[in-house]
């Protein structure tokens, strides 16, 4: 019988996590990479909130779907956008919410400046 040896991986496997009920982009696990549709959210958004990129409020929201992102609502208020969509297929992650500020030329162009995550643990 061949003896299975196990590697010390400094990631944690996904399965043996315990997560926040919410959580800032900031604090992103990096097990959640193992779930495709978190990797590819985090590909296609990060560059936008690290750099403060603006981004047309459709730009945004095809990037979102590309990503597994689905029932995207928007929300316009005094002090900005906000921004939450559903993650159907995210693993320990239910939902994604983005606090959104307008440019000054373009109001439907926007800087992501905050994205927020929850969890299905309640």
């Amino acid at each position: 019988m061949k003896k299975i040896e196990q590697s010390d991986n400094p990631i944690p496997h996904i399965n043996n996590q315990k997560y926040h009920v919410a959580f800032s982009w900031k604090d992103w696990p990096k097990e959640l990479d193992e779930v495709p549709h978190l990797f590819l959210f985090r590909l296609h958004i990060w560059p936008l909130l690290r750099y403060k990129n603006p981004i047309s409020l459709d730009e945004l929201q095809a990037l979102c779907v590309v990503s597994g992102v689905s029932g995207i609502a928007t929300d316009n208020k005094a002090s900005g956008y906000y921004m939450s969509g559903l993650f159907e297929n995210g693993g320990v992650i239910d939902k994604v919410f983005f606090t959104l500020t307008p440019t000054e030329e373009d109001k439907e162009v926007v800087i992501i400046d905050n994205c927020t995550f929850k969890t299905l643990i309640e």
